[in-house]
């Protein structure tokens, strides 16, 4: 088998090549996020299967449904993901038994440009290294646009025409692509949605993560609703009702009025939290307590912050 016929066989290189064959494009894609925790940058892996004579792909796109790219920790020229690529190629020998001849590829993701706005981010698909055919090492065989729109963050892999392919893939194909620390998710149910589309099909996979909310970072007594570094049952229960009820002084701390926790704040509720804890052995404030300063475990997506600096330890 020549050097041509080999890489025709392979069918792409590293990611997507051009399709015009039948209508079958079924990959297995598997996406795994490092860090589902909202505020904190995080890495992931999308792994993508192809099976022999599935149409070859020409564009990927995958799409978090809720959350943002932050690039500020890398510059032009920087590598921001990899690639790794293995081909299998069964080819038959006269004496009734398949030869399986196997291609590695590898590639990185570099970038190319940056908005200063912090939407659009440009990179390059280079392959570096292969074993055998799988083409010239740092060829750019993909453009990669990273967007951060109005509702979500979207990555697209096109690929460039550089490298011929046939319709269908003659092998086997597995391919890693490993994104460094840029993925911000938001707190909550993420939605990750993967595309990818042949030149006669389209297949889309869709995956659900739950993303735990960040810690908040206002230092707060829960109960200590005029923030004067204690908790004191019948005085900040009364400011909390006076505030409600008798058009009082705006509250210094929404977190610290949240007495029960439940991320809303009550007069007739959390007062009567705050009473029974103190008078009645009731269930004490939520955290981080009525007795040490500290921050909402549920974080600063529940709207509810310190508008004031508190005082006595915090």
């Amino acid at each position: 088998m020549t050097k041509s016929t080999l890489w025709a066989a392979v069918g792409l290189v590293v990611l997507l090549t051009p399709a015009m064959a039948r209508a079958q494009l079924t990959p297995t894609v598997e996406t795994t996020i490092d860090t589902l925790e909202a505020g904190v940058l995080t890495g992931f892996t999308q792994s993508f299967v192809f099976l022999e004579a599935d149409e070859a792909p020409t564009e990927w796109t995958t799409s978090f449904a809720s959350g943002s790219f932050d690039f500020d920790a890398y510059d032009v020229d920087d590598v921001v993901a990899t690639v790794e690529l293995e081909a299998v190629i069964s080819l038959p020998l006269p004496i009734g038994i398949d030869l399986d001849i196997v291609e590695i590829g590898l590639a990185d993701i570099v970038l190319t440009s940056v908005d200063p706005a912090g939407d659009i981010f440009e990179a390059d698909l280079i392959l570096r290294a292969t074993t055998g055919t799988l083409g010239d090492p740092d060829a750019v065989t993909h453009s990669v646009t990273f967007s951060n729109l109005t509702d979500d963050a979207e990555i697209t892999i096109e690929d460039l025409g550089v490298i011929p392919a046939p319709a269908a893939l003659f092998s086997d194909l597995d391919f890693v692509l490993t994104f460094f620390d840029i993925l911000d998710p938001d707190a909550g149910a993420l939605d990750v949605v993967t595309t990818v589309s042949s030149a006669l099909s389209e297949f889309e996979s869709v995956e659900l993560f739950d993303v735990t909310g960040d810690a908040g970072t206002d230092l707060f007594l829960r109960g200590d609703v005029d923030g004067n570094g204690t908790v004191s049952a019948l005085l900040d229960s009364l400011r909390l009702l006076n505030w409600a009820f008798n058009g009082g002084d705006p509250l210094p701390c929404d977190d610290a009025a949240d007495a029960d926790g439940n991320n809303s704040v009550s007069a007739l509720l959390d007062s009567l939290t705050i009473l029974q804890w103190t008078f009645a052995g009731g269930i004490a404030p939520a955290d981080p307590g009525p007795l040490e300063c500290g921050v909402d475990p549920d974080g600063d997506g529940d709207g509810l912050l310190c508008e004031e600096p508190l005082d006595a330890g915090c």
